[in-house]
């Protein structure tokens, strides 16, 4: 949300379902691709480890523009 992005945006942007997107933040998904895992970080401008809850520190908010995006 803090990248102006729905579930739709974020699923069109990572190739994957948006099922798939509402059980990951459900916390329902038990394992995960790791490819699919590093591009979900990238669009989403944070670190594996955070999305892993291996890190408290997501990386700073970008300005509503998503990552890698033109602007």
């Amino acid at each position: 949300m803090a990248l102006g992005m729905i579930q739709k945006d974020l699923a069109e942007r990572v190739e994957m379902p948006q099922g798939h997107i509402s059980r990951l933040e459900k916390g329902e998904f038990l394992s995960m691709n790791l490819e699919k895992l590093a591009v979900l970080a990238d669009v989403l401008c944070t670190t594996v480890d955070y999305l892993l809850a291996r890190s408290d520190e997501a990386g700073e908010v970008p300005d509503m523009t998503p990552c890698g995006a033109v602007a």
